[in-house]
Formats: structure tokens, C-alpha cells, sequence
């Protein structure tokens, strides 16, 4: 069984399409990005390949990935949902290649069609999830809209919508205590009171990096995916309060469902 995202991004490249990354060949590809470190690369494909990897060797493996290898980014999604896999101590679950698409697709019915055809082809009766920024749009208002699209066009596949509040990285700012010390944030970089509220959330994130570092999407994404506290970011942003309700629906509908969820621990009870 197998949950399959549906994403914001360009182009067809999912978590394990680093394969034909950016359409480069595999050579190429390691010339250009990782020439360091071929290993981390062969050992990231394999990892993701295998249902059976543990969540912590791929936080070490993508936790490691150069800041100039545009591979990284791929493997956020498919390392998120697996992270919360983890914690709903759910293993018999594994998460599908993400189909991309671009926020205006995913925010017009044909587009989010298109992109529902292609999950059925290739996850058949698997749940999905549709992940993408909200950026100025209401996410409650934008979800449901699209949510009803969804669940018109999907036919009998349980399918569940979440908005990231503004930006995703506003799920670091919740949890940057998380992070102190990873892919140049300061030691002493200090809580947003309300990480939900910047328009500009990369930004506020960069500027509790070191002065010498910019944050790269395309780079930093994938590594703090891997190290971010979920369990702060629940705390403290309402929609990844809203992605683990979801996550926790999808499981519903494959009889996984664990005895709590979300975990005690993030409710503090």
C-alpha cells in the first residue's frame, strides 16, 4: 500500500526520479552535482528504491547532501510523509513517486485532473495527497475548493488537500530551534512568534542564517525536512495541524490508522 502526493514543482521529477534528474543522464548528472560524493548518491537512489530504509538513515544520507547538489529537493515530500510514517509507527505504508505540478495547476480543475489521472495510473486505488504554498490565498478557502475538485474527479480514491500557510518553510520557523546549527542557521537563531505570519518566509529564514549564507531552496529544503522538530512545527503552525489531521485521514482509509494520532507527545497530554 502506498500514499501518493501529488506536489508543487516543475516538471515530472519525483523523489526517486533523480535518475533522469533535471533530464540530465545519471553520468551527467553526477559530474554536475555531486562529484565529491557519488556514493551519497547511489546510496540516496537505493534508500528510496527500498520501503525498508529507516527514516534515520535518510535523515543522514539527505542531512549530508552538498548545498551545490540540485537533487535534494526531490526527496522532501516523499521524506516528510515517511517521517510521519515513523511517528504513527506505521510500516507496512510507503509513499509513491510525487507527481509535480505547478501551483496553477494544481489551483485549476483541469490541471488538478490531469495530475489525478496520472496518480490512478500509477498508484491505482492508493490515497492521495495534494501538498502546495498557499501563498496569499485563504488555505481553508483554496483547500476546500480544490478539495471538492479533488474528490469529484478522483472518484472512490480518498484524496485529502493541505496548504502550507504562506510558504512551507514557514514549518522551519516554528521549528528552528530544531535546526540550530544545520546548513548555516545560527546557533542562537530565535523563534518567529508567529512563523505563519511572513509573506516571506525563505527570507525570515535566512536571516537567522549565518552572514556568509543564503538560504537555497533547491539545496537546504530536503536537508531541514530531515532534521525539522514535527513536533514543534504541530506546536506552532495550524497548517501542519492540518497536515497530520490529513495524514492521519488517508491512514483511516487504509485500515492503518494508529491507536493516537496525532502522537501524545505533540499534544502534550
Amino acid at each position: 500500500m502506498r500514499i501518493q502526493p501529488i506536489v508543487e514543482g516543475h516538471g515530472e521529477l519525483g523523489a526517486v526520479g533523480v535518475l533522469t534528474a533535471c533530464g540530465k543522464s545519471h553520468a551527467a548528472f553526477e559530474r554536475r552535482c555531486i562529484p565529491a560524493e557519488p556514493r551519497l548518491y547511489e546510496a540516496l537512489c537505493v534508500a528510496f528504491r527500498s520501503k525498508y530504509t529507516r527514516y534515520s538513515s535518510l535523515t543522514r544520507l539527505v542531512s549530508r547532501a552538498p548545498r551545490r547538489s540540485r537533487c535534494s529537493r526531490h526527496f522532501l515530500h516523499r521524506l516528510l510523509i515517511r517521517r510521519l510514517l515513523q511517528e504513527a509507527s506505521v510500516w507496512d505504508v510507503d509513499v509513491a513517486r510525487p507527481i509535480r505540478r505547478s501551483r496553477g495547476q494544481l489551483t485549476q480543475r483541469q490541471g488538478l485532473a490531469l495530475a489525478l489521472q496520472l496518480a490512478r495510473n500509477q498508484n491505482g486505488p492508493g490515497p492521495v495527497l495534494i501538498l502546495f504554498d498557499g501563498d496569499d490565498d485563504c488555505p481553508a478557502e483554496l483547500a476546500s475548493r480544490v478539495l471538492g475538485w479533488a474528490s469529484e474527479e478522483a472518484g472512490d480514491i480518498p484524496c485529502e488537500v493541505v496548504l502550507a500557510h504562506r510558504e512551507y518553510e514557514a514549518w522551519f520557523l516554528g521549528a528552528i530551534e530544531s535546526l540550530r546549527g544545520e546548513r548555516g542557521i545560527r546557533t542562537d537563531a530565535g523563534v518567529h512568534p508567529s512563523p505563519e505570519t511572513p509573506r516571506d518566509a525563505k527570507g525570515a529564514l535566512e536571516e537567522r542564517m549565518q552572514p556568509s549564507m543564503s538560504y537555497a531552496e533547491t539545496t537546504d529544503q530536503a536537508a531541514l525536512t530531515a532534521r525539522f522538530s514535527l513536533e514543534a512545527a504541530y506546536a506552532r503552525c495550524r497548517s501542519f495541524r492540518k497536515l497530520a489531521k490529513a495524514f492521519g485521514a488517508l491512514l483511516q482509509t487504509m485500515d492503518r490508522a494508529p491507536a493516537r494520532w496525532p502522537p501524545s507527545a505533540w499534544t502534550n497530554t
